[in-house]
């Protein structure tokens, strides 16, 4: 379904990670993800989407974004 919908979005910037500060995305990570950005990063961008990925190194954001 997520691919499915991925590839309907409309085509934006590639994706900006960014670290996640918490010990795991959980259910609110992708919207903690937007939080997040706007408060670190530049807030007159338009979201296209947001997620929150987990790996070894800990939690990380990606977000894409209407140019």
């Amino acid at each position: 379904v997520q691919e499915v919908e991925a590839k309907n979005l409309p085509r934006g910037c590639p994706d900006v990670p960014f670290t996640l500060t918490r010990n795991n995305c959980g259910i609110s990570g992708d919207g903690d993800c937007k939080k997040n950005y706007l408060k670190k990063k530049d807030k007159n961008k338009t979201f296209l989407s947001c997620e929150c990925k987990e790996s070894h190194e800990g939690q990380f954001c990606h977000c894409r974004y209407k140019c």
